[in-house]
């Protein structure tokens, strides 16, 4: 399956802020979006989803446009997995995951018993079954994201959206995420994320889109795309990859940045 932006220019009523933006997205891939603050990357998403209506051009899946799609058919092909957020009441673990099943409920339907299934298996997927009857607001926030992963899973969509999915989380709250966003690619779910840290390209995306300061993107292969040109031109600093080796012989490259005076 594929999703795909044609050409789309993207914005709030008169400003534009990405022009002609034109990628496609596969199942199977984790495509990590760079950049830094304020160059277009979450008014993308929000287009992809149809929070905003592209202001030129189309978003498409498998070739069906995007306005095409009713709201419940189009988050049973894409989930949104947003920043943590607290919600205004303290649901337990299980309740949270069980609203990814909205899409599929009618209006006024309640979840059955085979949803109280699916959100215990999807749970149990990503290990954090003994969390099902936790208050979410109770536990870490690495946990707290995986719930939240959880819940767009619930939708068994083919695409996740993840909005920065490892903010705000301690170092290994956000190596056992990528771990989760890499083992979601594998299973055939396309992962499109947003990231703040060009390194998490190199250890889980297949590919990486980069938006820099003046709005233009570089779309490619992650070790073509996250290079020190490539990241001086984004964040205007100095920047140098290196590599490392595991214990297993994997070579995984790092971004080190060169402060002020070094």
């Amino acid at each position: 399956m594929i999703m795909e932006t044609h050409g789309i220019d993207c914005g709030y009523k008169s400003a534009t802020i990405l022009h002609d933006v034109t990628l496609s997205f596969e199942t199977g891939e984790v495509v990590c979006l760079l950049g830094p603050n304020g160059v277009g990357k979450t008014t993308l998403f929000k287009t992809m989803l149809g929070f905003l209506s592209p202001k030129k051009g189309r978003v498409s899946i498998d070739g069906r446009d995007r306005s095409d799609f009713s709201r419940r058919e189009f988050a049973q092909v894409v989930a949104y997995v947003p920043q943590l957020h607290e919600p205004p009441f303290p649901f337990s673990v299980l309740d949270v995951v069980l609203a990814g099943c909205a899409s599929r409920l009618g209006v006024f339907a309640s979840p059955a018993i085979e949803d109280y299934e699916r959100a215990e298996a999807v749970l149990d997927e990503l290990g954090i079954g003994y969390l099902r009857d936790r208050t979410f607001t109770q536990i870490s926030g690495g946990e707290q994201q995986m719930t939240l992963i959880a819940r767009a899973l619930v939708q068994d969509p083919r695409f996740l959206v993840m909005d920065e999915p490892t903010a705000a989380l301690d170092f290994g709250n956000q190596v056992r995420v990528l771990s989760c966003v890499r083992q979601l690619a594998e299973s055939g779910r396309g992962v499109i994320m947003t990231t703040h840290n060009p390194d998490h390209a190199f250890l889980c995306g297949t590919r990486a889109v980069l938006i820099k300061r003046d709005h233009s993107l570089t779309d490619g292969l992650v070790d073509d795309v996250v290079t020190e040109s490539n990241l001086h031109d984004a964040y205007g600093i100095y920047v140098k990859i290196t590599e490392a080796v595991t214990d297993a012989g994997v070579r995984v490259k790092t971004c080190v940045p060169v402060l002020a005076g070094e």
